[in-house]
């Protein structure tokens, strides 16, 4: 049997996901907003892990580094491998445009983290000296196809894909396709996003930063919001990014400038969860004879909104994901979107998978798993990952000796131990 391991490590409020597969090794999101100890632990603990199941000192690499996306408590760890010697070999990561510079400056600014200082997101991850692969997020009108489920033939192998490959491996669905060797499958997309309520939040802040710039500047305030409309949102995303690096961080106004955000997201109703507009999605299963079987693959969602209950919330998310998840059949493990938040969550979701798992910490801010998602799922199919060490999840395929004809796929959760068989 193949050497497997996927886990699912207790970072507090944030992700740390990892998988080893055979000598391939992956890392879905690596960061946290709790103390950086709960992290740095978790990435030595890894890597005393990894040596156990590799027996090669000589490996400490990371074939590739998927991003979900870029809020910190997702990506803050980045730097934090690589202090401890870890190679990344590629990362593959939703598209950087000027609305997701934006969002990672305002973060960044409001938590301090060391992360970034007075970098862009691009130049942050420039800095890091490895392969970068860019995922366009689809939108709601590109081709959504419902028929394309030829997505193991022609896929490529993951350790060698490039942006050139997308042209052949991405699927009328608009879903990459990629596996290793003959022995894993992989499938991602990024999530889009609702253009009309990103908008209308860019046109107030940047009305309300010009509001402030005019009145110190004791010049008259004048902005065609009939002009502003009529710009595209990634425009409108650069202008505003431009306005708070030139007059508010240039003139140390920090303060200022996330008091003005704070109010016009007040005003609009919109708060921190309806900001994740995109997430890179990840899906993969193993392609070896002896656990190919039904129920063995993990759907991996980052911080995905799929409620649209608010007028300012995105209202195409769910329609799009509901599309591909057709592609994503025999799902034994699913990662809650947004560590639980009722606008990640949609009711549909818990006819697709047997386990879901969120990963949160225990006294965040946020609410997070919100007791409407909760509820809603069967308390013996939610598994609960923290900052508490005990709380560790751990996947592994492995051969059955009581039912020579089945496998089993064993989930490992502080002491609880649940254990599936199924049917070769």
């Amino acid at each position: 049997m193949l050497e497997n391991e996927f886990t699912f490590w207790p970072v507090g409020q944030g992700l740390f996901y990892t998988g080893i597969i055979g000598d391939f090794v992956f890392v879905y999101d690596v960061g946290t907003k709790n103390k950086k100890e709960f992290l740095e632990n978790q990435i030595d603990s890894f890597s005393d892990n990894l040596l156990k199941i590799t027996h090669d000192n000589s490996r400490a690499k990371i074939d590739v580094l998927f991003l979900s996306h870029y809020d910190i408590d997702h990506i803050s760890g980045i730097k934090m491998l690589i202090s401890k010697q870890f190679q990344i070999k590629k990362i593959i990561a939703p598209l950087i445009t000027p609305l997701t510079e934006l969002n990672f400056k305002l973060e960044s600014l409001k938590s301090q983290n060391e992360f970034v200082v007075n970098n862009d997101l691009r130049e942050t991850l420039d800095s890091l000296d490895t392969k970068i692969i860019f995922i366009s997020p689809l939108n709601a009108d590109e081709n959504l196809d419902n028929n394309d489920h030829d997505t193991i033939s022609d896929a490529v192998d993951i350790t060698s894909m490039n942006e050139n490959d997308f042209s052949s491996i991405k699927s009328a669905s608009g879903i990459i396709k990629a596996k290793y060797n003959e022995l894993w499958h992989f499938e991602f997309f990024a999530q889009s996003y609702e253009e009309e309520w990103v908008k209308e939040w860019l046109i107030h802040l940047k009305a309300s930063l010009s509001l402030y710039n005019n009145i110190e500047s004791d010049l008259n305030f004048n902005l065609d919001m009939k002009a502003e409309k009529k710009k595209k949102t990634e425009l409108l995303a650069s202008e505003v990014h431009t306005m708070v690096n030139d007059n508010f961080l240039s003139h140390n106004r920090l303060k200022i400038l996330l008091n003005i955000i704070k109010c016009v997201a007040k005003n609009l109703n919109i708060i921190k969860d309806k900001a994740n507009v995109i997430s890179l999605i990840l899906y993969h299963k193993p392609l070896i004879k002896e656990i190919e079987t039904d129920n063995n693959a993990q759907l991996l969602t980052g911080d995905s909104v799929f409620q649209n209950s608010s007028s300012l919330t995105p209202t195409t998310e769910w329609e799009i994901f509901e599309k591909k998840i057709s592609h994503f059949t025999d799902i034994c493990v699913m990662l809650l979107p947004h560590h639980g938040s009722k606008y990640g969550w949609n009711d549909a979701l818990t006819k697709y998978t047997n386990y879901f798992i969120v990963s949160y910490g225990k006294h965040n801010s946020y609410h997070h798993p919100n007791l409407c998602v909760t509820k809603k799922i069967d308390k013996r199919k939610l598994i609960r990952v923290n900052e508490e060490s005990n709380t560790k999840l751990t996947i592994k395929f492995l051969p059955c000796f009581i039912f020579p004809h089945r496998c089993s796929i064993k989930l490992i959760s502080g002491d609880k131990r649940r254990t599936m068989y199924f049917k070769l």
